[in-house]
């Protein structure tokens, strides 16, 4: 009767999505993501996406878990929308118009979302960084920042780094300015993923051939595990001349940052991308060897 219903609904209104049609689309883009093909995957899914936010509007639902508690999918909307946000990353980085569909994602669920089970750490960090991947450093420093002042304990210290050192292009890679950010993130009371933020350090300064600083970094990182105690743990040492990290030591704070100015087509080709590196799946053997999957280990700094 099932089967029935849905084909007379597809024969009598086409135009309008259903939950069936919104669960075969959201497995037909599973199997070009498994085969290694983002483009045609998001391609997929952003029609799935429209399709779920029609049904929605359509119906007076208000949030993806009200969503999910009617939809009986193979996948819940839960899971499914953060396969489809890494995907996004995946897919930019061969065309980048599916950059801009990444970040009227975040937008769209950072903007009408926000109180669900489902956190909104990684579309923030997602968000910013695509504007990086778009040439568009500012904008990207602006939502960092905001993200940031809002938790400096748990925000994306790390996500906002990368951008501009393991994740830059090589000829837009600033040293200088992924170390200070590493830096205010150590002199941050309480932050977390503390042995995460020490180990980029480190990174910095042996890719910059400065073994010195590194050293003492690596130290702490060592005691940090020993110990198990990341709050009890000091902050590295600042620099070969021995200052002192401060928070927002010799970081500018950029214009506060207004929702309604960010339209998902509002970057622009400036500085040059980042570096492309696709992402892993979240339950995937991180790619730095530790052996951890991928969201307990360095996919925790996102």
């Amino acid at each position: 009767m099932w089967i029935v219903l849905a084909s007379l609904w597809e024969r009598w209104r086409p135009e309008l999505a259903s939950m069936e049609r919104v669960n075969d689309k959201m497995q037909a883009g599973y199997a070009p993501r498994k085969g290694g093909d983002p483009v045609k995957a998001c391609t997929i899914w952003v029609e799935t996406w429209h399709a779920i936010l029609d049904i929605m509007k359509r119906s007076g639902i208000d949030s993806l878990d009200a969503f999910d508690e009617r939809f009986g999918g193979v996948n819940c909307v839960f899971n499914w929308v953060q396969d489809f946000e890494m995907e996004l990353h995946n897919a930019g980085l061969k065309d980048q118009r599916f950059f801009h569909e990444r970040i009227a994602l975040c937008e769209t669920m950072i903007r009408r979302f926000p109180n669900g089970r489902l956190s909104l750490a990684n579309f923030k960090s997602a968000l910013a960084e695509s504007h990086f991947q778009l040439g568009d450093p500012e904008c990207g420093d602006r939502l960092f920042r905001r993200w940031l002042d809002e938790d400096p304990q748990n925000g994306p210290w790390v996500a906002w780094s990368d951008c501009y050192w393991i994740f830059a292009a090589e000829q837009n890679k600033d040293a200088a300015r992924a170390e200070r950010i590493l830096k205010e993130a150590l002199a941050t009371p309480g932050v977390k993923d503390r042995m995460l933020i020490l180990d980029r350090l480190a990174t910095v300064y042996e890719e910059t051939a400065r073994p010195r600083d590194a050293e003492p970094v690596r130290e702490e990182i060592q005691r940090l595990g020993l110990n198990n105690a990341a709050t009890a743990v000091k902050p590295a040492r600042a620099s070969a001349d021995g200052a002192a990290p401060t928070a927002g030591q010799g970081l500018s704070r950029p214009p506060p940052w207004d929702p309604e100015d960010l339209p998902a087509t509002r970057s622009r080709l400036r500085a040059g991308p980042l570096t492309g590196k696709p992402k892993v799946g979240r339950n995937e053997r991180c790619p730095c060897g530790s052996g951890k999957k991928f969201k307990k280990c360095c996919g925790r700094g996102g």
